[in-house]
């Protein structure tokens, strides 16, 4: 019979069809040849240099690999890009198909030219069910493909939290790097994964690394507006005023880029809004810039500076054109300048009111009025001649409710003196009008000193009742403080226990920053404690070792965390199978030693016959003894069918029944051996 051609066999398996698979394989075709390229479509797309188990493999026809493997098929042959049938089944999801490579003896951390293991694959995909398969047969969860990406990198980037989760349970290192220094938990953040983010921040990932280029991951959530991710990261307490390779913090990037609602969380967690970035350029400046008035907002509200040292911030929104940002700086202007103002009033009054009265040495003469000269004022109301230091001296024993009037009797005077071109009476008025001016000046600044007076009332009592709360809470932040710094600085995992112990007794008094703290504590806690009872079950080679690090794990169990479950799983069926092992190796061994020992008794019989003359005895008769090794009595009935015979010992019968012999005297299979004679 001809035998079939590749192309034929590779269409089976991609169509997944195992009676024509099976018809081929019977029919000679080879299943571990790879196909050449040929002309027709359907060939150019089964025939890419992969053997049939490859396309069964990518197609996921679980039975069609499973005759593949009965036929002899290379469960470890790589494809045209070097990748094995395991790592095809699980980078498309095929569990059932996977299994069946791994029962087969397929390598589970063999990785493709761009060194990815099939666990990276199946990661990337976010096949969580072939991960976990691939873990419990003890992929590794730290080899990395090429450019040094790990597979729990990977899983954060494409936001895959079901293998994440499967990964750190698994041993993968959480702060793993990439080949430019980025971890997986600076992936999550530039993806925005904020569930694969939150995981990695309880396993106690890092959240200030930084990359080779000095980025750390909250660096680059609030450049690409991740706010979930800097609402996380500000509640794990990442810094928030780090520089990166080019000297800008998170909140410079984050008003570069005009992401509004990062700047109100780095705002409202109290970032340094001063700060200058590249070329001294501040936050308020490079929002002005680049015209984001919103972020520009935020700055002024919480007081950052107009200027920089790159310059003034209206000057670079003059420069951007931005007519939103002008306006809210010349406002902050204008209320810097008011409120400038209003204090500097409010220290020339009280240097006034502290300055003690000057003595009048005389007082001037009253000149006196000619004939059919205008009179300034009655003589009630007629003031003396006084100089403007005097008159400001004088004018605050006047009632304030006389200022306005004074002010408008003093315009009149001035009116009429310069209609009547008289050079003194005009000197009079003016100095009068000067006086009026310094009354109402003075009288401006009294009412803005009793505002202060009162604004500085309410702010003291403010701070007072500021200060009786953080002195009543002040026992509590120092106990939460001191836990703090115990679960900051516990190195052991001893000082962790002890330190996690006490946090958990003052769990009541811990302002609330402390909760993230303690759940990575606790994380850490049940990662040690289970460490040594899982790293005793990896690296028990013998059985002796291994049942031991199993009893261990089981005395155990109802306390270890979920993680423990997939490693004990795997050890039990080690332990079964190498129990079975060495019960086949003991059954063949029995088997052996008594093939042997029939062996003998058949040499020996036969010597023994030999040497009397062809009687193996001589006082009983040839018929009572067994047939088979001539040493021992007729003590068996072989059954089969209808009929039976005693021609054996029961020894001899027993392992003919075993060994699938037939009956000694007729040659049919033996049904049953029974021990006693019948009649």
């Amino acid at each position: 019979m001809a035998a079939a051609p590749p192309a034929e066999l590779h269409a089976a398996c991609l169509e997944g069809s195992l009676a024509r698979v099976a018809e081929l394989i019977l029919a000679g075709a080879s299943v571990n040849q790879q196909a050449g390229s040929t002309s027709t479509p359907l060939a150019r797309h089964i025939a890419s240099k992969d053997a049939p188990l490859h396309v069964a493999a990518r197609q996921g026809h679980a039975e069609v690999v499973r005759a593949l493997l009965s036929a002899r098929a290379a469960v470890d042959q790589q494809s045209r890009r070097g990748t094995t049938p395991l790592g095809l089944a699980s980078g498309g999801g095929h569990e059932e198909a996977a299994q069946l490579l791994l029962l087969a003896g397929a390598e589970v951390n063999r990785t493709n030219r761009d060194e990815a293991s099939a666990l990276y694959l199946a990661c990337a995909e976010g096949h969580a069910a072939c991960a976990r398969l691939l873990l419990e047969w003890r992929a590794s969860a730290t080899l990395a493909a090429e450019n040094h990406v790990s597979p729990l990198y990977i899983a954060c980037q494409e936001g895959h939290a079901a293998c994440v989760r499967l990964l750190l349970r698994g041993g993968a290192q959480v702060d793993q790097p990439a080949i430019n220094g980025d971890t997986p938990l600076y992936s999550a953040c530039q993806e925005g994964q904020l569930a694969c983010a939150r995981l990695l921040v309880e396993a106690a990932a890092d959240v200030d690394r930084a990359a080779i280029n000095g980025d750390a991951p909250m660096h680059i959530a609030c450049q690409l507006g991740r706010d979930a991710c800097v609402a996380l990261l500000v509640g794990a307490r990442a810094r928030l005023d780090g520089a990166d390779g080019s000297g800008a913090t998170p909140l410079y990037l984050a008003c570069q880029a005009g992401q509004v609602e990062c700047v109100r969380q780095l705002v409202s967690a109290r970032a340094e809004v001063d700060k200058a970035g590249p070329h001294g350029r501040s936050a308020l400046y490079v929002a002005c810039l680049h015209a984001n008035a919103a972020c520009a907002e935020l700055l002024c509200g919480a007081g950052a500076a107009l200027s920089c040292e790159a310059g003034s911030a209206v000057h670079a929104a003059h420069k951007g054109g931005h007519p939103s940002c002008i306006r809210l700086l010349l406002s902050r202007a204008e209320a810097e300048a008011q409120a400038a103002a209003e204090a500097l009033l409010a220290e020339e009054a009280a240097a006034r009111a502290s300055k003690p009265p000057a003595h009048k040495a005389s007082e001037p003469r009253r000149p006196k009025r000619r004939a059919g000269k205008l009179p300034i004022a009655s003589s009630e109301e007629a003031s003396p001649l006084l100089g403007p230091s005097e008159a400001a001296a004088a004018v605050p024993c006047r009632p304030l409710a006389t200022a306005g009037a004074a002010r408008e009797e003093a315009d009149r005077e001035l009116a009429l003196a310069v209609e009547s071109n008289h050079l003194p009476t005009l000197k009079q008025a003016i100095e009068r009008l000067h006086a009026s001016a310094s009354a109402d000046a003075l009288s401006s600044a009294r009412r803005a000193r009793e505002k202060l007076k009162e604004k500085c009332k309410k702010a003291g009592q403010q701070a007072r009742r500021e200060a009786a709360e953080r002195e009543a809470s002040a026992a509590s932040s120092r106990a939460a403080a001191a836990t703090l710094d115990a679960l900051r600085a516990a190195e052991s995992t001893e000082a962790l226990r002890l330190a996690l112990s006490s946090a958990e007794a003052h769990a009541a008094a811990l302002p609330e920053q402390a909760a993230l703290m303690l759940s990575v504590a606790r994380a850490r806690v049940e990662r040690e404690a289970v460490g040594s009872i899982l790293e005793s079950l990896r690296v028990a080679e013998s059985t002796d070792a291994l049942r031991a690090a199993l009893a261990e794990a089981e005395a155990h169990e109802g306390v270890l965390p979920e993680q423990a479950a997939l490693m004990l799983s795997v050890a039990r069926e080690r332990v079964e199978r190498e129990v079975e092992r060495v019960r086949a190796a003991a059954k063949q061994k029995m088997i052996d030693d008594f093939e042997a020992h029939f062996e003998s008794m058949q040499m020996k019989a036969m010597q023994q016959a030999d040497d009397e003359g062809g009687c193996s005895h001589d006082h009983a008769d040839q018929d009572e003894w067994c047939c088979v090794c001539m040493a021992a009595p007729r003590s068996a009935t072989i059954v089969h069918g209808d009929t039976a015979h005693i021609c054996c010992c029961l020894e001899c019968a027993r392992l003919l029944e075993k060994k699938g012999n037939p009956c000694p005297i007729c040659n049919e299979p033996i049904d049953t051996v029974l021990r006693h004679f019948f009649a």
